[in-house]
């Protein structure tokens, strides 16, 4: 059995930032994690984006064309056993202002993806998200047979918060899915819009409450 983790955050050092909304120094309660980029609520035009409120601090990650302050990205775990393929796939935002620091950052696996035999895995891939109520996975095992969502959040400090463990008053709506076709050095994408509200919780210390939450991502192909 092969394991393969794959990633892609792209991030570059950027001066003069200055956008609507734009904090850099937000304070939170007890470190909880809250991050630039609080404000009404507003992520303009922006293709791929993440807004919610943590804690009840608006979060604003807009990309922009130059992906200056935060980009969009992708996260897979695959495993592949001769011609059978197990995974997740993960779409993501994260911070783009200093190289090589992708923190913080947001990314939504969709699981559990299971093929056998690689011709029909794009057409199988086209079909794995559909719009529609979506359930809050309890860890992010591989689960064949499973379809659930893992919702992974690295605050500026570099802890993890993710929704495992046991949700109250939470959910997870795919609003929409958008089919991106290939293009040359660039795979099928399949580009979500979703909104939810859940409970964060780290490894150790207090839980954050996730409110009025929306993002588009995208997941592709290894």
């Amino acid at each position: 059995m092969v394991l393969l983790l794959t990633g892609l955050f792209s991030g570059c050092k950027k001066d003069g930032i200055n956008y609507d909304g734009y904090t850099p120094n937000l304070p939170s309660a007890n470190n909880n994690g809250t991050e630039p980029g609080s404000g009404n609520g507003d992520v303009g035009t922006a293709e791929y984006y993440f807004k919610a409120k943590i804690n009840s601090i608006q979060l604003n990650w807009p990309v922009d064309e130059q992906r200056a302050h935060w980009a969009e990205g992708t996260s897979n775990a695959t495993e592949i056993n001769q011609d059978v393929i197990t995974g997740s796939y993960g779409g993501s935002i994260t911070n783009a202002e200093v190289f090589m620091v992708n923190e913080p950052r947001i990314t939504f696996y969709f699981k559990t993806f299971h093929i056998v035999g690689f011709n029909d895995r794009v057409l199988a891939f086209e079909n794995f998200v559909k719009p529609g109520a979506q359930v809050y996975a309890p860890n992010g095992d591989l689960n064949i047979g499973t379809k659930n969502m893992f919702v992974q959040y690295i605050d500026k400090n570099k802890i993890e918060y993710t929704t495992g463990g046991f949700q109250t008053n939470s959910f997870l709506n795919v609003i929409s899915t958008t089919i991106v076709p290939a293009q040359p050095g660039a795979p099928e994408r399949i580009k979500i819009k979703l909104k939810l509200q859940c409970t964060l919780r780290p490894k150790s210390g207090p839980a954050m409450q996730l409110t009025d939450g929306e993002a588009v991502i995208y997941i592709k192909l290894d």
